[in-house]
């Protein structure tokens, strides 16, 4: 008579813990890779963002005699019941059917930086007493987009007596940001980089570093680019000083 003998198999602590120390490093691994992959895939979601903006510019200027839309009409009360940038483009970034898209809708293109959380009224980023500010939208508009050789403002008090700025009055408009990422609805640039605001107006600091080590912008030939936290400034106020 033959005896069967069952032998058993199982896992030594010594293979146990050497499965583990494998999938601790395959995790060390892979998690930023897919970490970068998706901070990726944002920044790529507020480029077709600012893209479709730049459709919206281009329908509005279409219908004003080439016009660019306000940054802002200051002639309307407090800032809250202003109209800004993206108030004159939302009847013009829509789908078909489409007669105006809401500006404060977070799922609006104005809204179209996954990174963006939006600020409160006191500033804070994240919002902390749920109120979102009704201008953070994400983005802001160049304010001086004449500058260095003239300094007035794209804002108007009369719209009645004050034209539109026109396409054709913007130099250097491949390399002239329009409209970019930042946590107010104006972008304002300066020259120095060393100001503690990374170039930027310390009023106005846009937001340079949303996408890591820079941000993305729409220029006002209507391309789209992600520029460098270092020359970001330099491409909204003068941008023969980034090297062009």
């Amino acid at each position: 008579m033959m005896v069967r003998t069952h032998s058993r198999t199982a896992f030594t602590l010594i293979e146990m813990l050497v499965v583990i120390a494998i999938i601790a490093l395959l995790a060390s691994i892979l998690i930023p890779t897919v970490s970068r992959a998706m901070q990726r895939a944002r920044a790529t979601k507020c480029l077709s963002s600012l893209r479709q903006i730049g459709i919206g510019v281009a329908n509005f200027a279409s219908e004003n005699q080439g016009g660019l839309p306000l940054v802002t009409n200051q002639r309307l009360g407090s800032s809250a019941e202003k109209q800004h940038w993206f108030d004159y483009l939302s009847e013009y970034v829509g789908g078909e059917g489409e007669e105006r898209v809401d500006p404060l809708d977070r799922n609006s293109v104005f809204w179209g930086c996954p990174e963006w959380e939006g600020r409160d009224s006191a500033w804070n980023i994240p919002p902390q007493n749920g109120a979102i500010s009704s201008t953070s939208v994400g983005y802001g508009m160049n304010l001086y987009p004449e500058r260095p050789d003239n300094t007035n403002e794209n804002a108007r008090n009369d719209l009645e007596d004050d034209s539109l700025y026109s396409m054709e009055m913007i130099q250097h408009a491949t390399a002239r940001v329009l409209i970019g990422d930042s946590i107010d609805w104006h972008l304002v640039g300066g020259t120095n980089f060393a100001n503690g605001h990374f170039g930027f107006a310390p009023w106005s600091p846009g937001d340079p570093r949303r996408h890591g080590r820079g941000a993305n912008y729409l220029f006002f030939d209507l391309h789209a680019a992600r520029l460098p936290v270092e020359k970001a400034h330099l491409y909204l106020g003068d941008p023969t000083q980034a090297g062009l």
